[in-house]
C-alpha cells in the first residue's frame, strides 16, 4: 500500500546546531527560499525514472505542522477537515474566513482544545465505520496474499473490491524494489 501525505505549514522553527545559537524569526514569520518554476512541459517517460532523495533542511517536529483551510464567512467544514486533521496527527488548524476573496480573520485551533471536543465526539461514528473497513481490506490482502491482485474501487458511496485476471503488478519492478527490505 502506498500512502501519500503533505503538510500546509509549520510554525517557526529552527533546529538547535552546535555552530549557532538558536533564533525565532522576527514576528512569527518563516524565511522562504524561492524556488524556480519547472519547465513548461516535460518529455514523457519511457523508461524506469531513478528517484534521487536530496536531503536538505532539517526534520520538523510532528508538534509544529499545521493544517491551513479556509471557509466562506457562512460555516467551517469540520466534517470534512477534522478527521483529516485526527488521522494524520497535524496538531495545528488554522481556518481562514473569507468572503468573495477577501480575508478578514484567521482562527487558530489545535487538537485536543476543548473547542474540538464536541467535533471529535461527532466524528468518532465515522472513525468506526473506517476501522471496519480498513481491517476488511487488511484481511482480503492476507486472503490474496503476495502475489494476489486485488483492486478497490468506489463507485457513488460503494467500495468494491475486485480479484484481477493479470497477476503482473501495476508498479514497475524497480519502484516494488524501494519497498523490500
Amino acid at each position: 500500500m502506498v500512502v501519500r501525505f503533505e503538510v500546509d505549514a509549520c510554525l517557526p522553527f529552527r533546529p538547535a546546531s552546535p555552530h549557532r545559537k538558536p533564533r525565532r524569526p522576527r514576528n512569527g514569520t518563516c524565511r522562504v527560499k524561492r524556488i524556480p518554476p519547472p519547465p513548461p512541459s516535460a518529455p514523457p517517460i519511457n523508461e524506469p525514472v531513478h528517484v534521487a532523495i536530496i536531503r536538505a533542511g532539517s526534520p520538523v517536529p510532528q508538534s509544529y505542522l499545521i493544517e491551513l483551510k479556509t471557509y466562506s464567512k457562512s460555516k467551517k467544514q469540520w466534517s470534512r477537515s477534522y478527521p483529516q486533521l485526527f488521522l494524520s496527527q497535524t496538531p495545528h488548524i488554522y481556518y481562514g474566513a473569507h468572503k468573495d476573496g477577501t480575508f478578514s480573520e484567521i482562527k487558530k485551533y489545535t487538537l485536543g482544545e476543548p473547542h474540538l471536543e464536541a467535533i471529535d465526539q461527532n466524528a468518532q461514528a465515522g472513525f468506526r465505520k473506517l476501522k471496519t473497513v480498513l481491517t476488511a481490506v487488511q484481511e482480503l490482502v492476507r486472503k490474496y496474499g503476495t502475489n494476489g491482485r486485488i483492486s478497490l474501487v468506489c463507485r457513488g458511496r460503494v467500495l468494491e473490491v475486485y480479484q484481477r485476471e493479470n497477476t503482473g503488478s501495476c508498479l514497475p519492478k524497480y519502484a516494488l524494489a524501494l519497498f523490500k527490505p
